[in-house]
């Protein structure tokens, strides 16, 4: 949406990206990823955070982190459908 109205997006004026994939194709790239992979990297990642001070203002109460998610798998039905 930047790039439609500014011409150019953070991702490419930040870091040289010109071509940002769309949502189905960086789905397509992860899901022959096993969670079990990723799981240590976020870890790694969540503590340096955690660390450098950066999740103070996610923490809720009892000091729970609060995250949002897409909620494309956890809110599914294989009941509701579309033959289209």
């Amino acid at each position: 949406m930047m790039a439609g109205s500014k011409g150019k997006s953070n991702a490419q004026s930040l870091f040289g990206v010109h071509q940002i994939p769309s949502d189905n194709q960086i789905r397509d790239l992860l899901e022959p990823v096993a969670p079990e992979q990723v799981f240590p990297v976020f870890e790694e990642i969540l503590q340096v955070l955690d660390q450098q001070g950066q999740l103070a203002g996610f923490r809720s109460v009892a000091d729970t982190l609060l995250m949002a998610i897409d909620g494309t798998a956890y809110f599914s039905s294989s009941q509701i459908h579309c033959l289209n």
